[in-house]
């Protein structure tokens, strides 16, 4: 028969307080089991905690510092294997749909599989927060100055401009476009815009000449 030791029990919570100095609790062939929101707790302040709460199973970190997965070759996937995030120590990091293969980060970006959308932002006063998305319809129905918000390096985007009455249009601080392209905005029409922001400061503007509609 093997060794048993005795343990140490808290008589007001029921919970094993300590082992025997230098042992180790040995659960060889056998399981744990803890019942719906009973806990396995780490750390002196009850930091890290692992349960099943009857509906969801939880880890939660509530503690001092980081909640750290780590891993050469770290999967995140369903009960089938199938995974959602995959990535590789020093390789790539690539994000699923369905088993499927979406994202891949590379040493030079990220490549893409399928197609990329984003959201379409209304701003037809002109003033272009770039926190709530790099694409935008503007219609004016007023003077505007063009101006942006929130510019981050090197963020692109387009600006679908519906100038029909016309209203004066005019560029604000930190916004650079070439006079002939400002000029032509400021004609009734509508156009598509694209801007660059270099160093999160600047942004370049520039646009196409007024669209027209095929037959």
């Amino acid at each position: 028969m093997a060794n048993r030791f005795p343990l140490i029990v808290d008589s007001d919570t029921s919970t094993v307080k300590e082992l025997p100095s230098g042992d180790n609790l040995d659960l060889t062939g056998n399981d744990a089991i803890f019942g719906d929101n009973d806990k396995a707790i780490f750390g002196a302040g009850s930091d890290l905690q692992i349960y099943h709460n009857g509906s969801d199973s939880r880890i939660q970190d509530l503690g001092t510092g980081n909640l750290n997965v780590q891993g050469d070759n770290l999967v995140l996937s369903n009960t089938s294997g199938n995974p959602y995030l995959q990535g590789v120590s020093g390789g790539t990091t690539a994000l699923y749909y369905a088993g499927s293969s979406k994202l891949t980060t590379t040493n030079t970006g990220v490549d893409i599989t399928g197609k990329a959308t984003g959201d379409v932002t209304a701003e037809n006063d002109g003033s272009f927060d770039l926190n709530s998305s790099n694409d935008f319809t503007c219609t004016p129905t007023g003077s505007i100055t063009i101006s942006f918000t929130n510019e981050t390096v090197g963020q692109s985007g387009n600006i679908l401009l519906t100038n029909t009455t016309p209203q004066v249009i005019s560029v604000g601080a930190d916004v650079f476009m070439a006079a002939g392209d400002l000029t032509t905005i400021n004609v009734a029409g509508t156009y598509l815009m694209s801007y660059y922001c270099p160093d999160g400061t600047n942004v370049y503007l520039s646009t196409t000449p007024a669209l027209t509609e095929g037959t």
